[in-house]
């Protein structure tokens, strides 16, 4: 697997990129998007307990979709912003503690769950970050 790995347990899959057409672009990316869009397709955060200690990763694959290769550079930036997001996620679940193994237990499967409107508060702040 081609992925960069980072110290907080975030693995960044080898983006994937898509040349197309204007229209194609428009109707994957939305009307609104002048040249690329990234997509985040392929997301999991794995969260497990060690004692009342959780212990997290991220992997994800950012799919590019393009137009005009000149915006291939911006799109990038967008992935190395979800990639720190991800990393001071982790750092912030993992420094939480719980009385008990249950707990813990609890804790992960909620974070778990609620991943895929984590990954959308990353695209909102990334969006806000950059543009």
């Amino acid at each position: 697997m081609n992925a960069l790995l980072f110290a907080a347990m975030v693995i960044v899959q080898t983006p994937v990129v898509k040349l197309v057409s204007l229209d194609r672009m428009h109707s994957v990316c939305g009307e609104g998007q002048l040249d690329a869009c990234t997509l985040f397709v392929s997301y999991e955060l794995d969260a497990h307990c060690d004692a009342q200690k959780l212990e997290a990763s991220i992997t994800f694959r950012p799919v590019i979709v393009i137009h005009d290769s000149k915006a291939l550079q911006h799109e990038y930036l967008h992935i190395d912003d979800f990639r720190e997001y991800a990393a001071a996620y982790v750092t912030e679940i993992e420094q939480k503690r719980f009385e008990s193994d249950a707990q813990c237990r609890s804790g992960a499967q909620e974070a778990m769950d609620n991943f895929g409107a984590t990954m959308r508060v990353f695209s909102t702040r990334s969006m806000n970050h950059i543009h």
